[in-house]
């Protein structure tokens, strides 16, 4: 369930609530006092698994382009 962060307008303090998105709106309705704030994006990792290694055709296509781009490009073909 995601956690919202709300500011409230006359004291300034804010309060972390967690809501399911269908009730967040009803919650903003029945507290005028507040305001959604946010305070950090969300870290969202997926797929991750150490490091991977480069297609053989893709390493091919950065050939061909270092090849192309002139004596002065920093392009890493390993």
């Amino acid at each position: 369930m995601p956690t919202y962060s709300f500011k409230n307008r006359e004291t300034g303090d804010i309060a972390e609530v967690k809501l399911s998105i269908v009730d967040l709106d009803k919650f903003k309705e029945n507290h005028p006092e507040v305001e959604l704030v946010i305070v950090s994006s969300t870290d969202i990792v997926s797929g991750v698994a150490g490091t991977r290694k480069m297609d053989d055709n893709f390493k091919d296509l950065l050939k061909n382009i270092k090849k192309h781009s002139g004596r002065k490009n920093t392009i890493d073909t390993h």
